[in-house]
């Protein structure tokens, strides 16, 4: 009987050490953490008319960057409209709205002219 209960121990004792082995090289296999993002910078976007339209058009000019797309049935257009009648209430104070697709592939210059 405490020879059957040795060899289970040892058993078990390996079937840790197996296991604790596959984990570490499970975890060790994976991808590095990805560096940090980091945010602002120049930046270039194709206007309705397909014209380039970059940070240096907009220095000066209070300016609204709204990320969304043409498919959206309920929030896009709302917040479009509240910031469109936000922007006229403070008159030449705003005057650039920029709408930024996340969809763009279906989001095409046409597109886009058509929803705004």
């Amino acid at each position: 009987m405490r020879r059957i209960r040795l060899v289970v121990a040892l058993a078990l004792c390996t079937l840790a050490v197996v296991v604790a082995t596959l984990v570490t090289s499970v975890w060790s296999n994976q991808a590095p953490a990805p560096a940090l993002l980091t945010f602002g910078g120049p930046f270039t976007v194709i206007d309705t008319e397909t014209r380039a339209v970059s940070q240096a058009d907009l220095i000066g000019r209070p300016t609204v960057l709204y990320f969304g797309y043409t498919y959206c049935p309920e929030v896009c257009p709302t917040t479009l409209l509240m910031l469109t009648t936000a922007m006229k209430q403070m008159g030449t104070a705003a005057d650039a709205l920029i709408f930024v697709s996340v969809d763009p592939g279906r989001d095409t210059p046409a597109q886009m002219k058509l929803y705004l």
